[in-house]
């Protein structure tokens, strides 16, 4: 592969530090949104602080609407829609979050990682850029490995499907609420042994669904399973329809 010509490598980065921006700003306004919620379910906070608690909210919804639409036209400025990656690239972002989730997690255990990937063919193309799969795959496995139980594996799974490709990553450790199995994606829930997945997964769904994907999670008992399906990439079932 030849080398990037310095014009290149700048605009590469430039477009790295931009998504790194837009993504700051949407975590803070997750972080907004999740404080703004607690305090509307306490019992201490005055009409007037209610009243700057609702200000609040409504600031931190159009502030993720604005960075959404920002996304939006960056990609498809820059690749068309939100872009697009083959498989191979898909394991190699995944492979290097595999190295560094768990020592950032846990520095002082080590948590024990099972790793597949039943795909076909590993040019197929699916519907997310590299920042997109490198930022879900990084949420996901800092859930599974902060909630896991000592010596319990991280289980990570990515198989090809007709539609695309599932990224499944499971672990047993603190139960997931099932109460909240329904609220995924719709609120940046907290609770007794899953205190902060709920940002995450919020943070997750919303990416997922940019991409025309979607975000499942399955809990049974000790056993949580984050399942992120990717779409097939348009071009190419268009590209296979006409050979």
């Amino acid at each position: 592969m030849p080398d990037e010509t310095d014009d290149a490598l700048e605009t590469r980065i430039n477009k790295d530090l931009f998504m790194v921006f837009l993504h700051e700003i949407s975590h803070s306004a997750l972080q907004v949104q999740r404080c703004a919620s607690a305090l509307e379910q306490s019992p201490h906070v005055s009409p007037k602080g209610r009243d700057v608690v609702s200000a609040l909210t409504s600031a931190a919804e159009r502030l993720d609407h604005h960075v959404t639409v920002a996304n939006s036209l960056f990609w498809r400025h820059s690749f068309g829609e939100y872009g697009s990656i083959t498989l191979h690239e898909l394991r190699r972002i995944l492979q290097r979050c595999i190295e560094v989730v768990p020592p950032m997690m846990r520095p002082r255990h080590r948590v024990p990682l099972s790793v597949s990937f039943s795909v076909d063919d590993e040019s197929s193309r699916i519907s997310a850029n590299r920042v997109t799969v490198r930022d879900v795959a990084i949420a996901l496995l800092s859930n599974a490995v902060q909630f896991s139980f000592d010596k319990k594996p991280v289980v990570v799974a990515v198989i090809q499907t007709s539609d695309g490709v599932e990224m499944r990553i499971s672990n047993v450790g603190l139960p997931f609420p099932t109460d909240y199995l329904e609220l995924v994606g719709k609120s940046a829930f907290t609770g007794s042994g899953s205190a902060g997945a709920g940002l995450g997964l919020l943070f997750v769904d919303k990416a997922m669904r940019r991409v025309g994907g979607q975000l499942v999670v399955k809990a049974d008992g000790e056993k949580t399973t984050a399942v992120a399906r990717f779409p097939r990439h348009q071009g190419e079932n268009d590209e296979r329809s006409r050979g």
